[in-house]
């Protein structure tokens, strides 16, 4: 027998960068799918874009309280006050796709030069990519093991293919996304017993997100991204969410990093 999916109807879950792409898309799946109790749409700068999520949200599921939240992933005390201002709006985060991120305004490319890749640049992604899913996990993981009446928690981080194959960014956002696995895995071992799981969404070259859009290509840039990918075309933002939604909804699926790549990678 098959095991459904765990229902979310009485969970609270937050989706940073939630206003465009992989979170936004994943937002208004989880509201059509499996709707949870409360559902925090995390935005930085795109204040149309989450208004925009927010309300395709409440269309698919009216019964859901759904709220916009303002952060600056790269300043920790924002990050943190994000945190503290779901949970004081919801109660509780029970459930987190950690998805926001950023190449700090380098690509340099899998042919570029790393002398060309700034201190600050390299700090920045790391601020976004790394620290702020560090501040979101220290602080939901506290509550999530230590009310033994809840034992539940899930968390997924959205990573990159860069961290399995260094990728055709850099060396600061490949570095930047390997960081998380070496986090998750710890997190994922360290509170099994809590009834939390924790793991990531590995990427590679999705169309229409911040990282990749075709409409603005031209066909040689397009056919050489492709000639990277062995199925042979850029993947689909909906491609990512089926399995987003797995790993939030699964109880038995932990410490894994999960490439949604078109057979790029082999693990």
């Amino acid at each position: 027998m098959v095991a459904p999916n765990e229902s979310l109807s009485e969970r609270s879950v937050l989706i940073t960068g939630a206003s465009s792409g992989i979170g936004a898309a994943t937002a208004v799946a989880l509201c059509t799918r499996n709707a949870p109790q409360a559902l925090a749409l995390h935005y930085n700068s795109n204040t149309a874009g989450a208004e925009a999520t927010a309300k395709q949200c409440r269309e698919a599921a009216p019964g859901t309280r759904i709220e916009t939240f303002q952060a600056d992933m790269g300043d920790e005390q924002a990050v943190q006050r994000l945190y503290d201002e779901v949970r004081k709006a919801f109660g509780r985060v029970d459930a987190m796709f950690v998805n926001a991120g950023n190449n700090g305004g380098a690509h340099l490319g899998p042919q570029g030069d790393i002398e060309n890749l700034s201190v600050a640049q390299f700090r920045k992604t790391w601020e976004v990519n790394t620290l702020a899913p560090f501040i979101l996990t220290r602080a939901a993981l506290g509550e999530m093991a230590q009310q033994a009446q809840r034992k539940w928690g899930r968390i997924v981080y959205c990573s990159s293919v860069a961290a399995l194959t260094g990728g055709v960014v850099g060396p600061h956002y490949a570095s930047s996304k390997s960081a998380l696995h070496g986090m998750l895995r710890w997190t994922a071992t360290r509170h099994a017993k809590d009834g939390i799981t924790c793991n990531a969404v590995a990427p590679a070259l999705i169309d229409q997100t911040g990282m990749i859009d075709s409409s603005k290509m031209d066909a040689s840039t397009k056919s050489s991204l492709e000639g990277n990918i062995p199925i042979g075309r850029l993947g689909r933002v909906e491609e990512c969410v089926d399995v987003i939604l797995l790993l939030l909804t699964n109880a038995y699926i932990s410490n894994k990093v999960w490439a949604v790549d078109g057979g790029w990678t082999m693990q």
